[in-house]
């Protein structure tokens, strides 16, 4: 055999193999517990992942900021992520560490302290077959306390999440793990972020499928328990193509929340009342939610 035809040969087998190096799958999340905003979290999506090349789509969300239709997509496992909204032709950039430092500065607004931060892990044991993938099935505890005053008002809750992994170490490219390091807790206090962050890490491979309980408890109060349950549901090599993972032309970029925070600064203008200083709820959307969610107990 000639070394040309060998050359052909092995060209045409390395193609073969980059080809059906990438990944496509389905998830589901079901949220359960008695808070009303629980429907907010319970979502479908479809993802396709290359090498770092990944993207998610959304098929059902009860989230508005990532509604049906919707899908995020990154270049580089999930360091930069994009949502992007096909209705609106919008994209913005996903941002946790932002979103973080709002929550920072929530708790800076509420006079929110943590105390007794702990992150245990509790179990890594072999977790059976997810999907004809062998797992490895972990569990971590996060605990902390919160003191707040805010209005007027003082309170104490005490938060207990305890967070179970089945991750396939056969898995490992990076865009498979791009959206769950997005979505990985970001509690704003950053001593406690590093802590999770830490333990997270010692987790091998793609979780198939995630179960976090959250316990949360105000002083003299019931405690309120909240269940969110991700799992693949199929899961397949794919040769996906490299348009998959860009904003379509012609889209335009649009911050994640200025809609929301437009919309209620042109309220406040025709009611004649003057825009919020710098601090509110106006300029921070996360404690805007917090305050909607207070008036919904």
């Amino acid at each position: 055999m000639s070394q040309k035809m060998i050359l052909v040969g092995l060209i045409v087998l390395s193609t073969a193999l980059s080809s059906s190096a990438g990944w496509e799958y389905s998830a589901v999340t079901r949220a359960e517990g008695s808070s009303q905003h629980s429907e907010m979290m319970n979502n479908q999506m479809t993802s396709w992942v290359d090498g770092g090349n990944a993207k998610v789509e959304f098929t059902r969300s009860g989230n508005p900021m990532m509604p049906a239709g919707s899908f995020a997509v990154t270049k580089d496992g999930g360091k930069t992520m994009l949502m992007v909204d096909p209705s609106k032709k919008t994209y913005s950039k996903w941002d946790m560490a932002g979103m973080a430092g709002m929550a920072g500065g929530a708790m800076q607004m509420m006079n929110m302290k943590m105390s007794t931060p702990k992150v245990e892990k509790l179990l890594e044991e072999q977790g059976g077959k997810i999907a004809g993938f062998a797992t490895t099935h972990y569990r971590f505890r996060t605990s902390y306390t919160t003191d707040m005053e805010f209005m007027g008002m003082k309170q104490s809750i005490s938060t207990v999440t305890e967070e179970d992994l089945w991750a396939s170490p056969e898995l490992n490219e990076a865009g498979l793990n791009a959206w769950m390091n997005q979505q990985g807790a970001k509690t704003g206090s950053e001593q406690l972020d590093k802590l999770i962050k830490a333990e997270m890490e010692k987790v091998k491979g793609f979780p198939l499928k995630r179960i976090v309980t959250t316990t949360t408890k105000e002083s003299g109060g019931e405690p309120q328990v909240m269940k969110i349950t991700t799992e693949v549901t199929s899961i397949k090599k794919a040769s996906p193509a490299g348009a998959l993972f860009e904003v379509p032309a012609g889209y335009r970029e649009a911050p994640l929340f200025s809609p929301v925070m437009d919309e209620e600064r042109s309220s406040r203008g025709k009611r004649g009342q003057a825009p919020s200083s710098s601090g509110s709820a106006d300029e921070n959307p996360l404690l805007k939610i917090m305050q909607e969610m207070n008036k919904g107990k």
